[in-house]
């Protein structure tokens, strides 16, 4: 009998001292890997426009160029991370990488960027975006979806309607003015996968 007690007792001892590991989070999983774009659909809601070009969306990657649909991104420790520009530069001497800031918030729902990402981030409408003044070096994402290996931001662009400005402008209406009435949305939805 004692020899069952202390057989049982030298049984929970040693499961008692079984290391439990605590689950990864989504900014551990996210600093895991190399991340490249496989997918980017761009929702445009146009004042103004009449249809089809009202509401539309695009698959971005067909218009994307060549020499940015290999760059990936690397998220080290946190606020810091690089994109790096794969095998085809767009430009002669373009660098290797970029160091780029990153972070989640909302419980790891929400993931920003800024530095260097308005080629990659804004790859149509970089033109119309500066046009207007519009910060290309910020992205504030949802994160719609998550996997260890996947994961999808959703985040958007806002413009004064071209039309809408122009008026304004020739009118001697300041345009800050209508950017709270008039804004031209657009949605990127971005899917991100580990290789």
């Amino acid at each position: 009998m004692k020899r069952i007690i202390l057989l049982v007792a030298g049984i929970i001892f040693i499961a008692s001292c079984t290391k439990v590991t605590a689950p990864q989070t989504r900014e551990d999983m996210i600093r895991t890997g190399k991340w490249k774009v496989t997918s980017t659909t761009k929702h445009s809601h146009l004042y103004g426009k009449v249809w089809p070009y009202r509401d539309t969306t695009v698959n971005v990657m067909a218009y994307t160029q060549s020499c940015l649909l290999d760059d990936y991104m690397t998220f080290n420790t946190i606020y810091k991370a690089q994109r790096h520009y794969g095998t085809y530069t767009c430009l002669p001497g373009d660098p290797d990488l970029t160091d780029v800031n990153w972070g989640l918030s909302n419980d790891g729902n929400n993931m920003y960027i800024y530095g260097k990402v308005n080629d990659w981030f804004y790859p149509v409408d970089t033109m119309d975006l500066l046009h207007n003044n519009i910060n290309l070096n910020t992205v504030n994402a949802t994160i719609s979806y998550f996997s260890p290996t996947s994961f999808i931001l959703t985040y958007q662009a806002y413009f004064p309607t071209d039309t809408i400005y122009m008026n304004a402008i020739h009118a001697g209406i300041q345009a800050p003015d209508l950017m709270a009435t008039y804004i031209d949305t657009v949605t990127y939805t971005r899917t991100f996968v580990q290789f």
